[in-house]
Parts: C-alpha cells; sequence; structure tokens
C-alpha cells in the first residue's frame, strides 16, 4: 500500500505540534485523491460491498434478537447505537447484541435509582455502522452515499448514545464536512452514563482498573473523564498508563492500519498493552 495508508488518524502528532497542523486529514484527502485517481491499494476495492454486507447484518442480527423484540428505539426516544463490530468467539451476533443486552440492563436499573435519567425512553437502534471505515478509505462517495442514508434513518430521534469511539468522532465532525446534516445530538456512551455514575449497580466490583484513552474519542473529541468516572465506580482503583491523556499511545486500530498495514498495527497494539505492566 502507498505510505498515505500508514495513518491511524489517531492525531497524536498534531497533539505535539505548536502550530495544531493536523496532517492527518491531510492524509486522508490524498487517500480520497489516490481512490479518484483510481490508483487506491487493491484491497479496498471491495471494502464498499462488505461494509454495506457488515452494517446490514449487525442490523438485521439485532432486529431480529428475541431479547429486543420490545427494545428497538422509536421516534423521541434515546438511541444506542452499539458497535458493528462482532466477536468471533462469541459467533456473528455476540458483540452487538451483547454489548445492547449489557447497556440495556444498565439503562433499566438506573432508571429505578435515578428518576432523572432518561431511560424510560432508550433503546437500541439497529442501524449498523457510521460509515468509518469508508471514510478512512477515502471512498468518498460511498461515504457521503451511506452517510446521508444513516443519516435519514436516525433524524427521528434526539439523542444517539454510541459505543464506538471512531463512529462518535464520524458523526460529531464528518458529517457535517461531507455536507450531510445530523438532527439527533451524538453521545458517546460514557458520556450518557458518567453523570450517573454514583448509581450505576455494580455487582462484581473490581480491585483495580487500567484504562486506555481511544484516540478518536480522547484527542479528538476531548472526552477525557466521563469514562474515568464510571470505572472508578467500578473499580476500587484506577490504574494509568504511563502515556495518557493527550499523551496516550496509538494502539494501531485505526484509519484502517489492520487492514493496510498488518504488522505495523499488530506491534503498535502489542506496545500498546506492554505498557500495562507500567500503570500506576
Amino acid at each position: 500500500p502507498l505510505p498515505i495508508y500508514a495513518c491511524t488518524g489517531c492525531g497524536a502528532c498534531s497533539a505535539a505540534c505548536l502550530h495544531h497542523v493536523d496532517p492527518a486529514q491531510i492524509l486522508i484527502q490524498a487517500r480520497v485523491d489516490a481512490e479518484q485517481a483510481e490508483a487506491g491499494p487493491a484491497l479496498f476495492a471491495d471494502l464498499p460491498q462488505q461494509h454495506a454486507a457488515q452494517a446490514q447484518r449487525t442490523a438485521a442480527i439485532l432486529a431480529a434478537a428475541p431479547e429486543l423484540a420490545e427494545r428497538i428505539a422509536q421516534p423521541g426516544e434515546v438511541a444506542f447505537v452499539p458497535s458493528c463490530q462482532t466477536d468471533d468467539a462469541a459467533g456473528p451476533e455476540g458483540g452487538p447484541l451483547r454489548e445492547a443486552l449489557a447497556f440495556l440492563r444498565v439503562s433499566d436499573r438506573l432508571r429505578v435509582e435515578r428518576p432523572d435519567f432518561p431511560a424510560a425512553g432508550i433503546a437500541v437502534l439497529p442501524a449498523g455502522c457510521a460509515g468509518y471505515p469508508l471514510y478512512a478509505a477515502g471512498l468518498n462517495e460511498p461515504f457521503r452515499l451511506h452517510a446521508e442514508t444513516f443519516a435519514h434513518a436516525v433524524e427521528a430521534y434526539d439523542t444517539l448514545a454510541v459505543s464506538c469511539s471512531a463512529c462518535t468522532w464520524l458523526l460529531r465532525s464528518q458529517y457535517a464536512q461531507h455536507g450531510v446534516p445530523l438532527r439527533p445530538r451524538v453521545l458517546h456512551v460514557s458520556e450518557l452514563l458518567a453523570p450517573y455514575a454514583e448509581a450505576l449497580p455494580v455487582t462484581r466490583p473490581l480491585a483495580a482498573v487500567n484504562y486506555h484513552d481511544p484516540c478518536h474519542l480522547g484527542r479528538r473529541l476531548g472526552v477525557y473523564e466521563p469514562p474515568r468516572q464510571l470505572l472508578r465506580r467500578i473499580a476500587g482503583r484506577l490504574c494509568e498508563l504511563p502515556h495518557h491523556g493527550d499523551e496516550s499511545r496509538c494502539c494501531g486500530a485505526g484509519g484502517l492500519l489492520p487492514l493496510s498495514e498488518r504488522a505495523l498495527a499488530g506491534a503498535m497494539a502489542r506496545d500498546r498493552v506492554g505498557e500495562l505492566a507500567e500503570s500506576e
């Protein structure tokens, strides 16, 4: 692949730059230019079809789940958007369905503990993905078309609670930049839950927990404290990795790096995991 695909979009270079130059956005535009010139890597040739199939599969799993039969979001409600990533060990429905059920259990308990929590109108939105892979690949037209479809599907909701940090950033920033208005307010799920952290039901408290700042949630959106508020509620001690906050190291998962530079992405992930031994 071309060197322009060896970037995760994590924003670490921008955070370190005194002039706040953002090379990631320049590299994304270079990917757009490469695709328009038909010079993009062959490995992304079928990405629009693969992405559409994955998003449809995720939406279908959620819509057909008997456990969610009465919990599909209705207009005006807060709609929870699970990650479209599946858990191979748990089967094709493992990831998004497990996320949805876990979130509903928490929100239902919070509704009992805190009447001011908006859980009376909170349910699951089987909408699939917001389109980050298409954006990261520089597939401008497929991304814009997908974004328009997604925006239309969610226009009846007041708030979206999103579990994926990359999609949270994408919805907040890139939809508008691509000329796709989005009516609902977009919150990361930690931002929705954090104000009610002290009322969270904790059945199996942990002695200690480590937290990795996701690049798109942390550096890109500045959301650092809400996840920590929730973790402090469930653990006796929150351990920070040696590099955290604005200086958090990228784990290698963004920008489609696991597809374009698998070895590099793996090395970055191992390097980040290796910091666990030094956490405090």
